[in-house]
C-alpha cells in the first residue's frame, strides 16, 4: 500500500488536534454528548492524517507530540468520570474494569 503524502504540514495538523482536544475537553466537562460525537469524526480524521506522516516529521515534534498524548490521556480520563456519573445518576452501576493482563514477554 502506497502512503499518501499529506496535503497539510504536521504542524497545522497539531494546531488543529490541539484545538478538538481543547473543545472535547469542554465539552466532557460540559457533558454535552451532542457536541462530543459531533467532534469524533474530525478527530479521527485528523488523527489518521497525523499517522501518514514519516518517523522522521514526527521525531522533529517529538516534545510537542507528547503533550498531544497527554491531553489525549487526560480526556480520555475525563470520559470515563463523566460515564460513571451519568451511570451513577441513572442508577446504572458502573461496569468493573477488568484487570489488566500482563504483556507477553
Amino acid at each position: 500500500m502506497q502512503e499518501v503524502p499529506n496535503k497539510r504540514c504536521i504542524d497545522e495538523v497539531l494546531v488543529d488536534l490541539e484545538q478538538i482536544l481543547r473543545d472535547e475537553r469542554k465539552y466532557l466537562l460540559a457533558l454535552d454528548a451532542d457536541s462530543i460525537d459531533a467532534l469524533n469524526p474530525r478527530k479521527a480524521s485528523v488523527e489518521r492524517e497525523l499517522l501518514a506522516f514519516s518517523p522522521k516529521d514526527l521525531l522533529t515534534q517529538r516534545e510537542r507530540l507528547n503533550i498531544v498524548r497527554n491531553q489525549l490521556q487526560d480526556n480520555l480520563v475525563l470520559l470515563v468520570h463523566a460515564r460513571e456519573q451519568v451511570q451513577r445518576r441513572l442508577g446504572i452501576e458502573p461496569a468493573p474494569i477488568p484487570a489488566a493482563r500482563p504483556s507477553p514477554r
